[in-house]
């Protein structure tokens, strides 16, 4: 009985996260979509600097952020109180967007350039090596990173002009 109990609580965590990552997968393509129109589409009708849905797995409320030509969506990630808990939600997440395709599109990874706060940080930029995607979304870029601000972390997913 036990055995059935703890092959059910695997069974349905490994579905929680297929679907966390069918959502994240979608909620992701309609970013990078809207991108180009600097996420006109996705603004809250209330405030135009939040995004008007929740991104899967992010706290609320994404904000719509960029100055001149520039624009990104950022959200909060859960807020590790450890760097052991800040490197098991970094990679979650690593292990997370390595799976996703935008709308076919593989996604390339590298480490960002880390400073004095930094602990963990990765970008990812749409596959162009085949040159067959569209010039206005080359740019669009996905970052995952951990801060540490004097003992204090954070966690953010952005999108966008990074």
């Amino acid at each position: 009985m036990r055995i059935r109990f703890i092959i059910f609580l695997c069974l349905l965590r490994i579905t929680a996260s297929a679907q966390d990552k069918t959502i994240l997968e979608k909620q992701l393509l309609d970013i990078m979509i809207d991108y180009p129109n600097k996420f006109s589409h996705l603004k809250s009708k209330k405030d135009t600097l939040l995004l008007n849905f929740q991104i899967s797995g992010t706290r609320p409320q994404a904000m719509i952020l960029g100055t001149g030509n520039k624009a990104y969506i950022t959200a909060d990630l859960n807020i590790p109180r450890s760097k052991a808990e800040a490197e098991t939600l970094y990679t979650k997440w690593v292990s997370l967007i390595n799976s996703i395709t935008m709308n076919g599109a593989q996604l390339t990874s590298k480490n960002c350039p880390s400073d004095q706060f930094t602990l963990f940080c990765k970008k990812w930029t749409i596959d162009n090596s085949k040159n067959n995607i569209a010039p206005a979304y080359i740019p669009f870029t996905i970052q995952v990173e951990v801060i540490n601000v004097l003992g204090s972390f954070a966690a953010t997913l952005k999108a966008g002009d990074l």
